[in-house]
């Protein structure tokens, strides 16, 4: 067996530096809490527990009990104003570890809305980032092209001269994005569109798309609740070749073995320890073959 690797994955420049961040909160003494799962994966969350920081959950009864002084360290995808508020007012540190690309979206989501725009908000409705968006203004969210074009429609039946923009969740894969875009466009033909896919998400999905071209079948490693993951998972599979998605090397399959070349990619918020293990997983059983 061969096995290649994509030109481009594992941790991008954001989810390096919210566990940077983590981990350097971690080192000062004090109780440290994420709020909220800091990236989307398993095991760089068990790393962070190992050393002492622990995840609020959401709801206001995660506070009781959390003393002064404590920080905590806002996720990589951001959260809405209102909870950082929260949690300022409770006298809690902020570490604000939001991805910088995603705290751009933020603002200017917030400015274009105190600017009149009506904005369509184009990503996962459950999804952190989407939530935390949908907390700096009042914002039209939808998933796919065909929504978009009926909440235009709606929209323009209830004010045809309204000043509409078009953002995107960053991890979303362009072609959803722009998809979206022009559906608005249809109706609203002066929507602005803003260029917010992160060109990181933009290269790990073009680097999967040329993996696929020169392997016989493809593993991607990355947390099953990751975006960013899962939207590689889709490209490689659409290329008709066998994908196999796992989180850790002890889950790779025994079909995977039979395939001459295999691919390996991972999403941005996989460490390099993992990626490394699935690498040397594959090459280790192909030696005792």
């Amino acid at each position: 067996m061969r096995v290649i690797r994509a030109s481009a994955m594992g941790y991008c420049a954001g989810v390096k530096r919210a566990m940077e961040i983590a981990l350097r909160e971690s080192e000062r003494g004090s109780p440290v809490f994420t709020e909220g799962r800091l990236i989307h994966n398993p095991k760089a969350l068990e790393s962070l527990k190992k050393r002492g920081v622990r995840e609020l959950d959401g709801a206001a009864s995660a506070l009781r009990g959390v003393i002064n002084g404590t920080t905590v360290v806002l996720r990589a995808h951001g959260v809405s104003p209102t909870r950082e508020a929260e949690l300022s007012a409770r006298g809690l540190k902020i570490a604000d570890a939001t991805c910088p690309k995603v705290k751009r979206n933020q603002l200017k989501t917030q400015s274009l809305a105190k600017n009149g725009f009506s904005v369509f908000l184009v990503g996962e409705k459950s999804h952190a980032e989407i939530v935390g968006l949908m907390g700096y203004a009042d914002c039209i969210t939808v998933e796919t092209a065909e929504e978009a074009k009926h909440e235009a429609e709606k929209l323009f039946s209830e004010n045809p001269r309204a000043k509409t923009a078009v953002i995107g969740q960053t991890t979303l894969a362009t072609d959803v994005y722009l998809s979206a875009a022009e559906a608005v466009k249809e109706i609203f033909s002066d929507a602005l569109v803003i260029d917010t896919i992160c060109p990181a998400t933009k290269d790990r999905q073009n680097a999967v798309r040329e993996l696929c071209a020169s392997v016989d079948a493809v593993v991607i490693v990355g947390g099953k609740e990751s975006a960013n993951t899962r939207r590689l998972y889709s490209i490689a599979e659409a290329s008709g070749k066998a994908v196999y998605f796992i989180e850790r090397a002890d889950e790779l399959p025994e079909a995977v073995f039979a395939y001459g070349t295999v691919g390996v990619s991972a999403g941005a918020s996989t460490p390099n320890e993992i990626i490394d293990e699935v690498e040397n997983r594959l090459l280790r059983d192909r030696e005792c073959q």
